[in-house]
């Protein structure tokens, strides 16, 4: 017998509740299970029907449970799919034309899409910056998995901007749109999305086949042009119970620029410590002793870490030609003990056809140093890029231009290197 008080003020329909949602919820009943018949529950808890049937209402009012004609009552299936708005909403996926549902969601899904035109209603003008009643192109996509729709979505665009182009066609995805924009010369700039949830209206009720106690997520969404101007918005609706919803917002700016010697040698110093399987550094005029013993001491210590090492010319100062000979006693650069060779050092000795640069990367993180903004002959000033994915780029950067280089992997090479100051 299930712990039921009748002594309890809790009525006891909402104490059966209790119980199956306990059961429901620790999945002792797992998703899509039937429930014990009414009969097994009156004598499971020693009710009556009309106090099973409540409790029964109760869970379904809560979406936890699901009635089939002449099968039962079921315990409502949650397999919700990730949405990722950083994933969805990101260029390197639809300017390859890649940003279909199935690839956003990893599910087996569908999209029917209809195309027509319309007059902007007071909130669509509003929010795409035009007079009531504008002419404007009307997408509608309704997303589903061949049982169910998933997500009704409608993107209202400018007729002027989308009229005659690729974007009216129906083969053409919701993702595909922001694409087609750029290669029409409309540069996007960035996204808003607003988020709100309500019980459905009847007719998404009956569009989404929702079950009792189902709300809907709404989603407002902006696409900003990089004028400031709205190139075109979207409303979603979709079930609450079929969704989650995932935004990855960084702590900090992805790209920011340091301005002064000491914000510049901090972020390089950041970069240095934490490589941990990569670390690049490229230029021939540091001199800064604190940054340069940094670099020599990741390597010492991380004796897996790969560092490259690339000089644009001759060191410009003794104190870094010492460092590079501190480096190749820390490190043999023919050494393969972890099978690969983890020092590579080498010149651009033609800085006619290599101009001049200066950053340094790991995995994570990159700074590029750049001429001083207050003194001339100085480098104080700095970008850094906290994006792996620039990372990875820098890392790149530094293996193509070493394969051109003049190699520098032993000492002898270093001391015949002149210093110009």
């Amino acid at each position: 017998m299930a712990p039921i008080s009748r002594r309890s003020s809790w009525p006891l329909y909402l104490q059966i509740a209790d119980e199956l949602r306990d059961q429901i919820l620790s999945e002792a009943l797992r998703p899509g299970a039937r429930l014990p018949s009414e009969h097994e529950l009156m004598a499971t808890y020693g009710a009556a029907r009309q106090t099973v049937r409540k409790a029964i209402a109760e869970l379904k009012s809560e979406g936890l449970l699901d009635s089939e004609r002449g099968r039962g009552v079921f315990v409502r299936a949650r397999a919700p799919i990730l949405r990722s708005a950083n994933e969805l909403l990101s260029a390197e996926r639809w300017q390859d034309d890649a940003g279909s549902s199935q690839e956003v969601t990893g599910q087996d899904v569908e999209v029917e899409v209809t195309v027509g035109k319309a007059r902007a209603t007071v909130d669509v003008a509003a929010r795409l910056g035009l007079r009531e009643g504008t002419a404007v192109l009307v997408r509608r996509e309704r997303t589903f998995d061949g049982e169910r729709t998933l997500e009704v979505s409608t993107t209202y665009l400018p007729l002027e901007l989308a009229r005659g182009t690729a974007v009216e066609r129906k083969d053409v995805s919701g993702q595909e749109v922001f694409a087609h924009l750029e290669r029409l010369g409309h540069r996007l700039e960035r996204f808003t999305e607003r988020i709100a949830t309500r019980m459905p209206r009847p007719a998404e009720a009956r569009s989404l086949d929702l079950g009792p106690g189902t709300p809907v997520v709404l989603i407002a969404r902006t696409a900003w042009g990089s004028d400031g101007r709205p190139l075109a918005i979207s409303d979603d609706v979709m079930a609450a119970d079929r969704y989650e919803l995932m935004y990855e917002v960084p702590a900090r700016e992805r790209v920011r620029l340091v301005t002064t010697f000491d914000e510049l040698n901090a972020a390089m110093m950041a970069v240095v410590r934490d490589a941990r399987e990569c670390l690049v550094a490229i230029g021939s005029r540091s001199r800064e002793v604190r940054y340069l013993e940094a670099i020599e001491e990741v390597v010492r210590e991380r004796p897996r870490l790969v560092h490259y090492r690339l000089l644009i010319g001759p060191p410009h100062r003794q104190v870094f030609k010492d460092h590079l000979l501190r480096l190749l006693k820390i490190r043999d650069p023919d050494d393969r003990e972890y099978g690969l060779q983890t020092l590579y050092m080498g010149m651009v000795d033609d800085p006619m056809r290599e101009p001049e640069r200066f950053f340094v990367a790991s995995e994570q993180a990159a700074v590029v140093a750049l001429p001083s903004t207050t003194t001339v002959g100085n480098f104080d000033t700095g970008i850094v890029f906290e994006d792996p994915r620039d990372a990875q780029g820098f890392i790149q950067h530094a293996r193509a231009l070493y394969a051109g280089t003049q190699r520098l992997e032993d000492p002898e090479a270093v001391q015949q290197l002149p210093v110009l100051r």
